[in-house]
């Protein structure tokens, strides 16, 4: 009977409702991946590392793309009446919205993983970079390299942004540097210091556009530049970047695991974040 069943299944093109089989197992077998973005090669590499290592265990990836504060909260609310059994979560670039949606999803203890940061509240699950130890390696090559000086350039405001500047103003002065933010920073500071400048920035479009912004003051003064994630081009008027390199397909390898143990009948649920080191710093010098 259930070969004669199948083969008029088969010949008649009939697929079963995944919508009613999923009602009736309380599974989609699915994970979500929100993000504000796909633009990003960072952004491609987390979501095809994170496919990777959710088909392996049997669950496939879909992507949500959110365009603001109302869309992301639509999209939590659909996480929330169970249209997927996951997510995985990139944040916006700057401060991350109040959302009482994943609050309710958090309280409840739904699977959940943030990539790269995470909203900055206690408990939420996040897999990122070592941001701390990677700002600091970053201020320490750029001092060997013989800056006086250093501004860590701030242009967005969210948690990353805000630790990794922090981190590098502390590791100057305690590596004997003078040390500022550029938001905070006097133009007469740029003029009147002595020595190479160290410049450091989440990306190389902060910097661009700070020494754009101040080209007037840095007229004549020497430049180091550290930056994350890449760097195109020549460092020019730099005669050296170093960029530190993150381990996105690393970071989203570990999240999906974490999901698919958390989705496994008896596995604990958890709200550990965790940090992992960088892949490798890169040295980028002017050939031209």
């Amino acid at each position: 009977t259930v070969a004669r069943l199948r083969s008029a299944a088969d010949r008649l093109g009939y697929r079963p409702n995944l919508a009613a089989r999923a009602l009736r197992a309380g599974a989609t077998r699915t994970v979500w991946l929100l993000t504000g973005s796909f633009n990003a090669v960072n952004e491609r590499l987390l979501v095809r590392s994170a496919a990777q290592s959710l088909e392996a265990g049997g669950y496939d990836l879909l992507l949500a793309e959110f365009r603001d504060d109302a869309g992301y909260e639509r999209l939590l609310g659909r996480l929330d009446q169970g249209l997927a059994d996951a997510a995985l979560v990139i944040a916006g670039g700057e401060s991350h919205p109040e959302s009482p949606t994943l609050r309710a999803l958090i309280a409840r203890r739904y699977p959940l993983v943030f990539l790269d940061r995470g909203p900055g509240w206690e408990g939420v699950p996040t897999v990122s970079t070592d941001n701390v130890g990677a700002t600091r390696e970053l201020v320490r090559r750029l001092a060997t390299s013989g800056i006086r000086r250093l501004v860590f350039v701030e242009w967005g405001s969210n948690d990353v942004s805000s630790l990794r500047a922090s981190t590098a103003v502390a590791e100057a002065r305690k590596l004997g540097l003078q040390a500022a933010l550029s938001r905070s920073l006097p133009t007469a500071w740029l003029a009147n210091g002595q020595g190479p400048l160290g410049v450091v920035a989440s990306s190389q479009g902060d910097i661009h556009d700070w020494c754009t912004e101040n080209a007037t003051a840095l007229r004549g003064i020497e430049m180091r530049f550290a930056v994350f994630d890449d760097w195109t081009g020549e460092p020019y008027p730099s005669p050296v970047v170093f960029v530190a390199i993150q381990d996105f397909a690393g970071m989203a390898e570990r999240a999906a695991r974490r999901l698919l143990a958390q989705t496994a009948e008896g596995q604990p649920w958890s709200d550990e974040s965790e940090h992992l080191p960088l892949l490798r710093i890169d040295e980028i010098r002017a050939r031209l």
